[in-house]
């Protein structure tokens, strides 16, 4: 609220714009009445959840369990062996791929200095 909307107000309600005013101000959200049966509401909530899960869970689990049963009786041995090779290959690989971009970079570097060293020296005569 700036200072002429707050004059404007204290001028409504008979105030001075300068004398002292206290104000009152609703907190924003629930009242204690809304909030008893919000609290309510929701404790119904949760125990219609609870006893329709009660009543649901002996038909729904069996099914999980045939679903997830298989994924657990895996042997996984064999494919974390498989997962280490393939990742001991990757790194082997990638170290031989950054020797070979090291060694053309500096093969391209002492091109380059060899070239600004052979463009600085004017020729020498020999005659």
């Amino acid at each position: 609220m700036d200072a002429v909307s707050f004059n404007r107000a204290c001028d409504r309600v008979g105030l001075e714009s300068g004398s002292q005013v206290v104000m009152t101000v609703k907190p924003i959200g629930f009242t204690t009445k809304e909030l008893e049966a919000s609290m309510a509401n929701k404790f119904v909530v949760g125990i219609v959840a609870g006893v329709g899960l009660k009543v649901v869970a002996p038909y729904v689990l069996p099914v999980l369990g045939a679903l997830i049963r298989p994924l657990a009786q895996l042997d996984v041995k064999p494919l974390a062996k498989a997962g280490i090779k393939v990742g001991w290959l990757g790194l082997e690989r990638g170290r031989e791929l950054i020797a070979y971009l090291g060694e053309t970079v500096q093969d391209a570097l002492a091109e380059a200095r060899h070239e600004l060293v052979s463009e600085a020296q004017p020729p020498v005569d020999k005659s």
